[in-house]
């Protein structure tokens, strides 16, 4: 809004005819402003020791001495996430909650040098830049830096599904809507004797880089709490529950519910004779790395199959739609079997329900010959779906406008995968960033990384800014001869818009001209391919931050 605020006056005044600018002043605020964020009517000035709200000309001002807000994004109706350092060394530097209704402010996280604050709307995710690397956070309250970019990170920008990181004078885009290159990253190895015959993993949504883990039948009820690396963190005792066949797990939250759940599969059916099958519910524990403590049980939900008794390894919960989706493993004596997908639709409810059989996946022809699905997990956005079998994984990626059920429909991507003896689970990391997998007999696990982030080679050396054109393109400040000025990526062209100056901060104007900060300090404004001056170089803190 703050551009809006500038644009206006400068618009008014060239169109006017005037050949002399003026410079209004919009605001008595005094302190330096770093950006302006627009929370529904009102707009808060971020700066160095508080901010200020402006809501009908009114101006509010809340201190809070030695923090420096960066940057602001809102993330509900009443809350307004901050990038907030404080000082040097900053142990209270990181990511903020400002409450719109309490005026309470409320530290989420901890990292170094928190920078800007941005949303891409096709991963559903935000993004927080940083000295020490990039965050990522589902929710603008829980945050866990990336797993591919652990180093400073100055700014991002969003074009489509496009997301494009600056680091230095180093340019990096990734595909977050559906990139299938996975490689390799690694395995942990399990050493705690309980953890045996692990049939399911599932990334913890609360606590970032923790993973819950069940084993196979015959075990006790209980769930683990461990990391990617194989340690074990706790154990947690399901009293109510009985182990039967625990199969699979998964977490979300349900329909109406903020609380985050647990869910276990009780699933299996070597024998087909079971007839009632059990998802088990309970409430994520808040601190895994406390006192152990029993859990409850929340709920069971039962349910039964229309025509036979499966046997299944695999249970998915799908978090945008409330859906549970049950995944047949395959049965020699009934040779399509292994491709049939229930669906439990949401609500879900007590009693006994009849799942129903919503796809038969499009897998590759030998899928049957090896044994079917033994594990599955949808990411918590609802974008990536993963099936497993002994030999192979799996992969599937949905658009918003897609079901689950038509998302698997098509052909899947084979995924990297080491074989393992008798491999049953598998589990997308918090972000997506990478997948794991882990057998029932052998003690390790294996993780597969996702190739995001790649280096996009420039024809220039060094560039001071990236940003987003009117048309949602993007553009950056270029610094170095013969090349400066401001230029545009235009499929795999960079054309030069504003050629031959040296720009630090710059924004495209909706008629397309731009304002931009150059020159030894000057403000400018190009039109018609035209450089004409508008500030004195003492003035340019007014645009410092465009």
């Amino acid at each position: 809004m703050k551009q809006l605020l500038l644009i206006t006056i400068l618009l008014i005044t060239i169109i006017s005819g005037l050949t002399a600018i003026e410079w209004m002043q919009v605001s008595e605020i005094i302190i330096p402003i770093n950006s302006i964020t627009e929370a529904g009517d009102a707009l808060y000035y971020l700066g160095e020791g508080g901010l200020y709200k402006e809501e009908n000309s009114v101006i509010t001002e809340y201190s809070f001495p030695g923090f420096s807000f960066r940057s602001g994004i809102m993330i509900s109706d009443t809350q307004l996430a901050l990038a907030v350092v404080d000082g040097v060394p900053n142990p209270n530097s990181g990511v903020y909650i400002f409450d719109t209704t309490t005026n309470q402010l409320t530290q989420m996280s901890m990292m170094s040098g928190p920078k800007e604050l941005s949303y891409n709307s096709y991963n559903e995710t935000y993004y927080c830049t940083s000295d020490s690397g990039l965050y990522l956070s589902y929710n603008g309250l829980v945050w866990s830096e990336s797993e591919l970019i652990t180093n400073a990170t100055d700014m991002i920008a969003h074009v489509d599904d496009i997301v494009y990181l600056k680091q230095g004078d180093t340019l990096k885009e990734a595909d977050v809507a559906g990139e299938t290159s996975f490689a390799y990253a690694g395995q942990g190895t399990i050493t705690a004797p309980e953890l045996t015959e692990i049939s399911g993993m599932v990334a913890s949504q609360q606590h970032p880089g923790v993973y819950w883990a069940i084993t196979d039948s015959g075990a006790d009820a209980v769930v683990y709490a461990l990391t990617e690396d194989g340690t074990l963190i706790n154990t947690f005792m399901i009293p109510m529950s009985d182990n039967r066949d625990y199969e699979d797990i998964a977490l979300g939250k349900l329909e109406g519910d903020d609380q985050y759940y647990i869910f276990i599969g009780d699933i299996g059916d070597n024998a087909n004779s079971v007839g009632i099958y059990q998802i088990y519910v309970i409430s994520e524990p808040d601190n895994p790395y406390g006192v152990a403590v029993d859990l409850p049980l929340d709920n069971v939900f039962h349910f039964q199959y229309p025509d036979f008794n499966y046997d299944s390894e695999t249970l998915m919960y799908d978090q945008p739609t409330g859906n549970f989706y049950i995944m047949m493993k395959a049965d020699y004596d009934n040779a399509d079997v292994g491709n049939k997908l229930f669906e439990l639709a949401a609500p879900q409810v007590n009693g006994l329900r009849t799942v129903v059989e919503v796809a038969q996946p499009d897998f590759p022809p030998d899928f049957i010959v090896q044994r079917g699905a033994t594990g599955g997990d949808i990411s918590f956005n609802g974008d990536d779906i993963l099936v497993r079998t002994y030999d192979h994984v799996y992969y599937w990626y949905r658009s918003e406008s897609m079901s689950v059920p038509e998302a698997m429909s098509v052909a899947p991507t084979v995924l990297p995968y080491n074989i393992e003896a008798q491999g049953e689970s598998v589990c997308w990391s918090l972000f997506t960033e990478s997948y794991l997998t882990a057998s029932e007999t052998v003690t390790n696990i294996n993780r597969y990384q996702r190739n995001l982030y790649n280096e996009v080679v420039l024809p220039f050396s060094m560039f001071n800014e990236i940003g987003l054109g009117m048309d949602n393109t993007l553009q950056c400040a270029v610094t170095t001869e013969p090349n400066y000025g401001i230029k545009e990526l235009d499929g795999n062209t960079w054309l030069n818009l504003v050629p031959d100056v040296q720009v630090d901060k710059f924004l495209q104007i909706p008629n397309g001209d731009f304002i931009f900060t150059g020159n030894g300090g000057q403000i400018e404004y190009h039109y018609g391919g035209v450089n004409v001056q508008i500030g004195e170089p003492t003035q340019t803190g007014i645009i410092n931050n465009i």
